[in-house]
């Protein structure tokens, strides 16, 4: 489906699973959300194009459409959960940070998972960014905010 609005300057589009929705000022900051349960996907949409930020946003229901996305478009930050069909956020962040090329992604996870259980399953490295559910808005919104900032101090 695709939805476009003049007045809000904002677009939708879904194909196969992928939704998208990009700001009319995107310097090609891309955030990718990878997250299985729809609801939580259409709350992100929502709430990012909200922000009014500079950003291309794009969401996936699994870890391998996720995957596929990271290579095709080299994403700016990635925000997962972690118990994902297909392809788990274990297993997609392990893949990622196995690669150099994809060393200039951000990666925030957003759980419902305690630490201890994120440890158990082999945890997560330290570079990476973990929220607990439901997602903390603010704190999200800050992050993306602080990596537009770094982007555009480094002349990005």
């Amino acid at each position: 489906f695709f939805f476009s609005s003049r007045r809000r300057h904002t677009r939708f589009r879904n194909v196969t699973g992928v939704q998208t929705c990009a700001l009319p000022i995107s310097d090609d900051y891309t955030v990718l959300i990878a997250e299985d349960d729809k609801a939580l996907c259409k709350l992100y949409m929502r709430t990012f194009s909200s922000w009014k930020l500079p950003i291309k946003l794009i969401t996936v229901n699994n870890g391998m459409e996720a995957m596929v996305l990271v290579e095709r478009i080299r994403p700016s930050l990635l925000i997962l959960d972690l118990g994902m069909p297909r392809m788990n956020g274990f297993e997609m962040i392990k893949l990622i940070r196995s690669k150099t090329e994809y060393n200039h992604i951000d990666i925030v996870v957003i759980t419902g998972l305690e630490k201890r259980d994120i440890d158990k399953k082999g945890g997560v490295p330290p570079a990476v960014t973990i929220f607990p559910k439901p997602v903390p808005w603010q704190q999200v919104k800050g992050f993306v905010q602080a990596a537009l900032s770094r982007r555009e101090l480094a002349g990005q």
